[in-house]
Formats: structure tokens, sequence, C-alpha cells
């Protein structure tokens, strides 16, 4: 155990709480409390959990898809937050029926068509979702007859 030293934004209160303005994931771990007098010395934990809402990377793709028949095409969600958020996909607003046209890649992070179809057209969304919050990107795919 080591004491907090002088930063910005940390103060303890007269009570002797400790009050932290503004957090990010680097202050988790486990804080102590020690107070000591004439009688003696007690001291108490506290776990601070620092959660970080989903944030989902834009690539240069953007929105709007498109892709010919036959041919194979990925849909990727880069997706990040503090705990790892848990990915889902969506065509047109329903979840995603297990199917052969497609497979998740990377812990749902990559949807995979190795051929898509006229049928796959529609819009798909990859939402992301933790206990700070939730996030969407959404892709218009278009599949061009061959």
């Amino acid at each position: 155990m080591e004491p907090l030293h002088d930063r910005p934004g940390l103060v303890v209160l007269g009570d002797g709480s400790l009050f932290l303005a503004t957090v990010s994931p680097a202050d988790s771990g486990d804080y102590w409390c020690q107070s000591t007098n004439e009688a003696g010395s007690v001291s108490r934990r506290a776990e601070l959990v620092v959660y970080v809402p989903p944030s989902i990377r834009e690539d240069r793709r953007g929105a709007n898809v498109s892709g010919v028949a036959g041919q194979s095409l990925t849909l990727e969600c880069d997706a990040k937050g503090s705990p790892a958020p848990e990915v889902v996909w969506l065509k047109n607003g329903q979840p995603i029926p297990k199917a052969d046209s497609h497979h998740l890649l990377d812990g749902a992070r990559a949807l995979h068509f190795p051929r898509i179809q006229e049928g796959d057209s529609g819009l798909y969304s990859c939402r992301a979702e933790n206990q700070a919050g939730t996030a969407q990107r959404d892709f218009d795919l278009l599949v061009l007859s061959e």
C-alpha cells in the first residue's frame, strides 16, 4: 500500500471519502482507507471497477456496401469497451439465424459470407453491449447479380 499523491481531480473529503472527478480504466483496482489514532488503527478495502461503454470503429468501407453474387464478403465490427462487449448481428432488425450462407468470425467481430447471394441484400447491424452501454453500426448491403 502506498499513499495517493496529489493529482488533479482527486480529493479526500472531510468525512474521509475519496472523490475522483474523472476516472479511466487505469484507475481500476483496490483502494485502501486507513485511519489511525491513539487507540489504534483500522483499514478498509474498496474495489473500483471502471466500465467503458462500447464503441465501434468505423472503417473506410462506410455504411453502404455492395458486392457481386457468388463472391465472398466480410462485414467487420471492431468493437471495444470495458468489459469487452458482447457482439450480436441483426438483419433488417432481426437476429440472424444460423445458416450455411454465413459464418461469425473472431468472436462475432466479423460476419463472413463465403458466397453472397441476392437474397443476402438488406440492412445488417452489429450491436455491441456491455454493462456500461450499447453501440451499433449499420451496413446497407446490396448484392448485385453476376
